[in-house]
């Protein structure tokens, strides 16, 4: 999340994004390029993280490790990676959005590390906390629980929930083209 912030809004707080836009005035097709450059960034780099950070905790579990073949796991772990990589395009959109680094830095961390998850433990609200970027995607790296726990559970299954992650990037993405595509550098 932060790096897709950075990559984005540096060129806001530096004041390179007029030189950017003089080299390529096609807006949509420098925001293409930028949002295209910055996902396969995002994905190369989780794709090693999340390799790294299974085995990891395989090796630090032990006994109690599990196999990537088991149940959910490979699931799990592609899930994780796509996780990872939305989740910078998302953050990529915002800053466009928001034409600055410190102003969704501000909004993103505490919404996505602090708000939705303690806003979730709240039975009023997780009917409309679940639909949260982080908080919807992150059902398909769920490995632990049995089935049906109150805790655990959302209203719809992992695919499905990535599928609301992709809807908010979409938005996050469609706002920052039109926010890009309207205003001044």
């Amino acid at each position: 999340m932060v790096f897709g912030v950075l990559l984005v809004g540096g060129e806001y707080t530096s004041g390179t994004i007029t030189a950017s836009l003089t080299a390529v005035p096609r807006r949509g097709l420098f925001y293409a390029g930028k949002v295209l450059a910055g996902a396969l960034t995002a994905l190369g780099v989780s794709a090693v993280s999340v390799a790294v950070s299974f085995v990891a905790a395989q090796v630090g579990l032990g006994p109690y490790g599990i196999l990537i073949g088991a149940p959910g796991v490979g699931q799990a772990v592609v899930g994780a990676w796509l996780y990872l990589g939305l989740i910078c395009v998302f953050a990529m959109g915002v800053a466009t959005m928001l034409r600055g680094s410190a102003g969704p830095l501000a909004i993103l961390m505490p919404l996505l590390f602090l708000g939705s998850q303690g806003l979730g433990n709240i039975s009023g609200l997780k009917t409309v906390t679940q639909y949260l970027p982080d908080q919807a995607a992150s059902v398909i790296m769920h490995l632990t629980g049995p089935e049906g726990d109150p805790r655990f559970g959302r209203d719809f299954g992992p695919w499905t929930g990535m599928g609301v992650l992709v809807l908010w990037v979409a938005l996050s993405l469609g706002g920052g083209y039109l926010v890009l595509r309207r205003r001044d550098a």
